[in-house]
């Protein structure tokens, strides 16, 4: 099977772009709420809920640039996974640890929503409110998920 070397250029070109795009509106978005938990500007309900998703989302965003970038840079798929210098490896640690932020995206998202139906604080870790089944069975499958 011939792999497209363009074709490849270009799915990393627009994923540079996409996950800088994202990266760029989740820390504005972060910053907004960090006023708000600071006390800066009067904000709404579940503030350092909001402001833990967006920067970990932001994080994650940004962790996942270098797989991209280097793909990139390589030229090419067979470029995409490189070992001259051993920064595949570290690349590869950045985007394990993207993977678990986005996850913990979802859960969080998951258990915000719950937290919102129950009148619950909203914190997913640190949490004032009563443990129920959903916030115990997304902190499961989170660390299992990382693990």
């Amino acid at each position: 099977m011939k792999v497209d070397n363009d074709a490849t250029i270009v799915v990393a070109t627009i994923s540079i772009v996409m996950y800088g795009s994202l990266a760029i509106i989740c820390f504005y978005h972060g910053y907004m709420f960090w006023q708000v938990v600071s006390g800066k500007i009067e904000g709404g309900l579940y503030s350092k809920a909001k402001l833990a998703f967006f920067m970990v989302l932001g994080i994650s965003s940004t962790l996942e640039l270098p797989t991209f970038m280097g793909c990139l840079i390589k030229g090419g798929p067979y470029g995409c996974v490189w070992d001259e210098d051993g920064t595949h490896d570290l690349v590869w640690c950045a985007h394990l640890i993207a993977t678990c932020g986005f996850m913990y995206s979802v859960t969080s998202t998951a258990t915000l929503w719950s937290d919102v139906i129950q009148l619950k604080d909203g914190n997913f870790f640190n949490s004032i409110s009563p443990l129920d089944r959903t916030k115990i069975y997304f902190r499961w499958a989170l660390g299992i998920y990382c693990a």
